[in-house]
């Protein structure tokens, strides 16, 4: 199967996932992610496995997608489908000892998710990711100095870029 097959069914179970809430749909879209895949990151193609800290935040992530509309009170969005299944093409691209780093992850009020690594000193990496590309902001780098990008493609130097923030924490 080619990765632009596996790219078209990932598309149509996060799809159907993100607009039902059946509990078997959520397995059937976890149980897919889980198992040995290619991955797709543009034109790049790896080869990873799922691993269950990743079940977890692919569940949370689809989750948001059964928000109402003005779920905050001040008029949010539930989280876009676009979006929710970069977050989860983006977590697929990373290794694992890097998911479970992750400390928070929680919706945006205009349809976007978030993404945030922390540790006890300060250090705090987010990504803001959206339908067509991704923003992210990192506080406390090797460097001591911010780190911003904004409006960045999902390729895969950005998620190593992502990678390497994470271990400066």
């Amino acid at each position: 199967m080619s990765a632009i097959e596996l790219d078209n069914i990932k598309t149509e179970l996060a799809t159907k996932i993100l607009t039902e809430t059946d509990e078997n749909v959520v397995n059937e879209l976890v149980m897919f992610f889980r198992s040995p895949r290619k991955i797709s990151v543009r034109s790049e193609v790896y080869r990873k496995p799922y691993s269950r800290a990743k079940d977890t935040v692919v569940r949370k992530i689809l989750s948001f997608k059964a928000l109402n509309n003005n779920w905050d009170g001040y008029g949010a969005v539930p989280s876009e489908v676009e979006s929710s299944f970069n977050a989860i093409k983006l977590l697929s691209g990373m290794k694992d000892k890097y998911v479970e780093k992750l400390t928070e992850i929680y919706p945006n009020p205009q349809g976007t998710i978030n993404l945030e690594w922390s540790d006890d000193s300060g250090k705090m990496l987010s990504v803001e990711i959206g339908n067509s590309s991704m923003s992210y902001y990192c506080v406390a780098a090797d460097s001591g100095l911010p780190v911003f990008e904004n409006n960045v493609p999902f390729e895969t130097s950005h998620i190593q870029k992502l990678e390497m923030l994470i271990d400066a924490m």
